[in-house]
């Protein structure tokens, strides 16, 4: 049964919520223009040939739009237990990604776009990772090579030394 006081707080906490729609700190960003333009564009599905024969994509990555616009969520080998996520957002000017991985650790790599298709990211730091002992992922380089191409190519580390690139390539699922 609806109060008086409690249908004047109903409406105190609607209104409340249209005007932090209408504040410009809560706008969605748009990266038009912005280096976070091309990993938005990656909004979707996207699986990687069938190399082993089996009838089935031999991997998978998908990427959404999320926190109004200022971050982008990509989930590599969906639904495997190798799955992955990265968040790619701002920091400041430059776009930073986390990327929990399968190794128990979350190493931090800062951005950088190279060209119109290729953006590298490099090791900032991380948690649960000592660069100096463990491996971890150091480098990523996304290359998007028309609407429908994918490249991942991720630099792996291990006790400070390069331990090899893992490439990727994916098309886009219609």
């Amino acid at each position: 049964m609806f109060t008086p006081a409690l249908l004047a707080a109903s409406i105190a906490l609607i209104g409340a919520a249209q005007d932090q729609n209408q504040d410009p700190h809560h706008a969605p960003f748009n990266a038009a223009g912005t280096p976070f333009e091309m990993l938005t564009k990656l909004v979707g599905e996207w699986a990687m040939p069938d190399a082993d024969g089996d009838g089935a994509p031999d991997g998978a990555v998908s990427y959404r739009v999320t926190s109004n616009g200022y971050a982008v969520v990509e989930t590599l080998f969906p639904g495997t237990q190798h799955e992955m996520i990265t968040m790619y957002a701002f920091d400041g000017e430059q776009i930073v990604m986390t990327h929990y991985c399968a190794m128990g650790n979350q190493p931090r790599l800062v951005g950088e776009k190279k060209d119109d298709r290729t953006m590298h990211f490099r090791f900032l730091d991380g948690t649960n990772i000592d660069p100096e002992t463990d491996m971890y992922m150091g480098e990523l380089t996304l290359t998007v090579d028309g609407p429908n191409r994918l490249v991942h190519e991720w630099k792996s580390f291990a006790a400070g030394q390069d331990g090899g690139v893992a490439r990727f390539e994916f098309t886009r699922v219609k």
